[in-house]
């Protein structure tokens, strides 16, 4: 009997919310003043097209390039050309270094060495990367980053070149630790 009065309560609340709801709607929609629906007026924004500077116009020679003296357009800004000066500076460096690996253990067997030595030999070169990483990102903050990219390259053709002509493995060893500290072209470029 209980749940019966409950639900008789529910629905008598029920009720009493629809009758005020409708109250209230009522007493915003008037018969005589039937509500009007406002429809939003669109924004309409003039953008005037960009003024191009009107482009000079180039003719070309018999060979197909431009005539001495004639100012072509310019095709990359500046930003977008030191970038890809520097993104071209950290592919080269990787692949350096990466070109060197599969050639790498008929190398260090050649010098007498085993499969350790070459574990070493690779985990030498990735520490002298680590440790270089916080010296020449630090570095190109304060002297720039074309200086000290133009140093790691020069020190990666060395120790490259180095690398390849090491008579012994202890030669190789330290030349592939003078390479890995100067191949943090990545922390450079990033910095």
């Amino acid at each position: 009997m209980e749940t019966l009065g409950a639900a008789e309560r529910e629905a008598a609340v029920a009720e009493a919310a629809v009758r005020a709801a409708r109250k209230r709607a009522e007493k915003f929609a008037s018969p005589s003043q039937p509500r009007q629906r406002t429809v939003p007026t669109p924004i309409v924004v003039n953008i005037a097209p960009p003024v191009l500077a009107k482009e000079p116009s180039i003719k070309p020679t018999q060979d197909g390039f431009p005539a001495k003296g004639v100012a072509t357009p310019r095709i990359y800004a500046p930003r977008d050309r030191a970038l890809l000066c520097v993104y071209t500076t950290v592919a080269i460096d990787m692949l350096g270094s990466a070109l060197t690996v599969p050639v790498m253990p008929f190398f260090v067997e050649s010098l007498g060495g085993d499969a350790s030595s070459l574990g070493i030999l690779f985990s030498t070169f990735a520490i002298a990367q680590m440790a270089a990483g916080l010296w020449m990102g630090a570095a190109s903050d304060r002297l720039g980053r074309r200086p000290i990219l133009l140093v790691s390259l020069f020190g990666s053709a060395i120790g490259m070149l180095g690398s390849g002509l090491a008579p012994t493995y202890d030669r190789l060893l330290a030349w592939r630790f003078f390479l890995g500290s100067f191949s943090g072209t990545s922390s450079t470029a990033n910095a």
